[in-house]
């Protein structure tokens, strides 16, 4: 059997499962709609999939052909309807269902789901959503009280800490789980199989080929099913075929290549063998120095510069000290394990010499591939795995060769970083340049060129799905790293094009019918490696120290290394973490320390612990003669039962963070965010300009910049205030006016033009936070987090114009008794420190 007849098996059974030929099926396919958009084939299969399997009390999870608003909310409401026709003929009553997702946003969606021609919402047919706010319904349909009584109860959660906790506590009778386009979801597996261990249906979708759940759920052999990529175009069921995608290799080649080589073999052998917390930690540190390194794309000058003011990113000169700090440790606690890390110290010091000498590999090719833009007037988005090492480069590019982004947009060059290309999605109503009276203009006919900097690894896989399916991608990288992108490009295609065998194996689940013969369902890869290009990097000033035998570029075994890559390749993932927010956390400080020679192990209740460094802080609950409050104090302070308030995510996790992790994608919220991320990003690039005009130059930036705002008007008093607008650790001005003054000051058009638009941005997001804050510390003295609440006050709206409640964010936070308390003696890298997590047994 080959593709095209599997999938028209596929189509055919399909069509057999029992709801297929439902009356309520076939009234909801020409009655439920989205905006003006009905279930189109995909949905309404997605949707029988689901129902088949919550009826048979099983597990599924769909991989969607793309991240649509009307998929998530038609597919939700046709299954909540099709049940409450089970529940109304049953009798069965007040029926829980537990809906997860990782964003607010599902009420917004589902208020613009209608049924027929009726002006009714479908957030009216299911009043459960809003329980502050239960209306009665007023409808040509049923029985109101039939609708009252048979409804599903649906209960919203958003990223839990502890999704066992939340099921437990709501009991539902089934479960969904909206994944989105998100890379990664923590909490999915776990849940899962507590679903498949308590026998609870639970059904989720995502539209990320690359999600990194997917794997792990694959391997525990949970159903997932494959919608084609390519459905995205036409979204016709009767496409069975899909584009082939070209990754273009572009190898930096020179003789510096030989002490990469060898620092990454040393670092994987040392990887294999690591068996202690301090060994493991050295070796982290190693991969952290040699990405950093690695990939550097500016002047190390610069870039250590620069790198404090940028969240997550890490000091070259701080990550050499610390892995020559845990090497010298490791000589006596093991000496044989010393002997490996001594070599990588001595590459990774060769290469740390080359790099303060000489401009770095990356650098050189980014300006070849600029200047080569420039000359051929091709559009060219080069696109950097993070914002940090992207604002970088745009610094060193104003510094070394004067050009700024403005100068690069009218060569149709773009600098971006990988998260904003994935919100844009990449594309372009025009895709060619013309060059008329010095601006930029557009026509058809010509692709873009798009180019990643730096080696994909797999803790960037998750992040590459709109990358790689959209025309060809070139990749720059080493050309030692060739057997490596060869064994990740076969990674990508079977997550891309899993064997068809398996989608038939999970239609035969619900309908009675025998599998054909699948022998020969193969699905052939969409990515492909096309012809390299090769950019020689100058050598003159750089003689090796390896004689030429190891200078031999011998391929690296592509599974060891991406093995290595996966267990301790951090520094490109945590900077993910931290970097990639939409607006940086107000409260965040780096002081440059990478590690600390004492750690705490505090236990909690419910076998919960967490390795802390001596110096974090934690938010405490203590007793008030008015309830319960909270306070930031250091975690060296606690004491056995006091009470520590968790927020779900990653370390430095703030409520202010847990926020807007949750709003950022809602489109009001959204222009909100874009008006002050774009202020802040003006002000940055606009006053590294200015400190080199002769107005400013030989003053010290901030000062002369204190100066004439004084002269404006402004009652600005230190130049602080300017160092944090810098940092992006404020949303903006306290004064509205110093907004345009800071825009007259630094000729910021944008700004100027829409000050008064982006302070009422900030109010609003202020405001939001101020709800937030206050709806919290009500809670918090009033009840016990780590119950689930009858109380209607979790339900009760934080803000109307949002439909936001206290229940949004509920399960996310979690309250630990502290049990016990240890101090551990170092040193601890603190990367590895700060993870809450569970006790072997729990």
């Amino acid at each position: 059997m080959n593709k095209e007849e599997a999938w028209n098996w596929i189509y055919e059974n399909l069509s057999k499962i029992s709801s297929y030929k439902d009356d309520v099926f076939s009234w909801l396919k020409n009655s439920l709609m989205y905006e003006g958009k009905y279930l189109d084939e995909i949905d309404g299969f997605t949707t029988l999939l689901f129902k088949a399997s919550i009826d048979a009390r099983d597990q599924l999870i769909t991989v969607l052909p793309d991240n649509l608003d009307a998929r998530s909310a038609l597919i939700l409401s046709a299954i909540l309807i099709l049940k409450w026709v089970d529940y109304s003929k049953l009798s069965n009553r007040g029926r829980k269902v537990l809906y997860f997702d990782t964003k607010v946003g599902i009420r917004q969606r589902l208020s613009k789901t209608k049924l027929g021609g009726s002006k009714i919402n479908f957030d009216d047919l299911f009043p459960q959503i809003h329980l502050s706010e239960r209306k009665s319904i007023k409808s040509e349909y049923e029985d109101d009280d039939i609708w009252d009584v048979y409804l599903p109860i649906v209960v919203c959660s958003y990223s839990p800490v502890d999704p066992k906790q939340t099921i437990r506590g709501y009991s539902p009778d089934w479960i969904a789980v909206n994944c989105g386009d998100a890379p990664k979801i923590e909490w999915l597996e776990p849940l899962f199989q507590y679903a498949l261990e308590e026998k609870i249906p639970a059904v989720a979708w995502t539209s990320n080929p690359f999600f990194e759940g997917l794997q792990r759920l694959r391997e525990h052999e949970f159903p997932i099913f494959n919608w084609p990529n390519s459905f995205f175009k036409n979204g016709n069921v009767h496409d069975k075929f899909s584009e082939i995608h070209g990754v273009k290799p572009l190898f930096i080649k020179g003789a510096i290549e030989s002490i990469l080589l060898s620092a990454h073999r040393n670092l994987m052998r040392a990887s294999r063998i690591a068996e202690s917390r301090l060994s493991k930690d050295a070796c982290l540190i190693g991969w952290n120095l040699l990405r950093s390194m690695e990939v550097l794309s500016v002047p190390s000058s610069i870039y250590e510069a620069e790198v404090y003011s940028h969240w997550g990113l890490k000091s070259i000169n701080s990550l050499s000290t610390a892995f020559s700090h845990f090497t010298d440790i490791l000589e006596d606690e093991d000496p044989n394990f010393y002997i490996i890390l001594k070599e990588i110290r001595s590459s990774l010091i060769e290469f740390k010499d080359y790099l303060d000498t000489s401009p770095p590999p990356f650098w050189h090719a980014l300006l070849e591939i600029i200047e080569k833009s420039r000359n051929s007037h091709i559009r060219t988005d080069i696109i950097f795995p993070s914002k940090g090492r992207k604002d970088i480069f745009f610094r060193a590019l104003l510094a070394r060769k004067n050009f700024s982004d403005e100068d690069l947009e009218n060569y149709g060059i773009r600098i971006l970083s990988l998260k904003q290309y994935r919100e844009n999605r990449g594309r372009f109503e025009v895709s060619s340049v013309n060059l008329t009276d010095g601006k930029l203009t557009y026509q058809e006919g010509l692709k873009n060129q798009r180019i990643l900097v730096g080696f994909p690894s797999i803790t960037l896989t998750p992040n590459l799905d709109t990358i790689l399916l959209e025309d060809s991608l070139s990749i720059l990288l080493y050309n030692f790293q060739d057997s490596a992108l060869s064994k990740q490009i076969i990674k990508w295609n079977e997550l891309l094009n899993p064997k068809l065998q398996k989608n038939l194996e999970v239609v035969k689940r619900y309908i009675n019918t025998d599998l054909p013969e699948v022998e020969d369902i193969e699905n052939t890869g969409q990515i492909i490696k096309v012809d390299p290009e090769y950019i020689e990097i100058p050598d003159s000033s750089f003689v090796s120290n390896r004689n030429a035998e190891t200078m031999v570029f011998e391929p690296i075994d592509p599974i060891d290394e991406i093995e290595a890559i996966l267990r301790y390749q951090e520094g490109e993932d945590t900077e993910q973490q931290y970097i990639e927010k939409a607006i940086p956390t107000l409260d965040y400080q780096d002081n440059g320390e990478l590690w600390v020679e004492e750690a705490l192990e505090v236990h909690f209740n419910d076998g919960w612990k967490c390795l802390f460094a001596s110096d974090d802080k934690a938010q405490v609950l203590f007793e008030t003669p008015n309830g319960r409050d909270k306070d930031l104090r250091y975690v060296r302070s606690l004491k056995i039962g006091d009470e520590v308030l968790f927020i779900y995510g990653e370390n430095r996790k703030s409520l202010y963070d847990l926020m807007i992790s949750r709003i950022h994608g809602i489109p009001a919220i959204e222009t909100h965010l874009s008006m002050i991320l774009r202020w802040q990003e003006d002000f940055v690039k606009a006053l590294r300009i200015k400190s080199v005009t002769l107005e400013y130059k030989g003053f010290n930036t901030f000062e002369k910049l204190l100066v004439k705002m004084v002269g404006r008007g402004s009652q600005i008093t230190s130049v602080q205030t300017f160092q944090v607008w810098f940092k992006g650790q404020v949303i903006a001005p306290e004064d509205p006016e110093d907004l345009r003054r800071l825009a007259e000051e630094l000729d910021m058009k944008f700004v100027y033009r829409n000050y008064h638009a982006i302070n009422a941005a900030a109010r609003r997001i202020r405001d939001l936070h101020r709800k937030l804050s206050l709806a919290l510390n009500k809670w918090l003295v009033e009840s016990s987090v780590n119950i689930v609440e009858n109380n209607i006050d979790i339900y009760k709206s934080i803000d109307d114009k949002l439909g936001l409640t206290l229940q949004d964010f509920k399960d996310s936070i979690m309250v630990l008794r502290v049990n016990s308390i240890k101090v551990l003696g170092g040193p601890f890298y603190k990367d590895s420190l700060g993870k809450l997590e569970k006790e072997v047994g729990f």
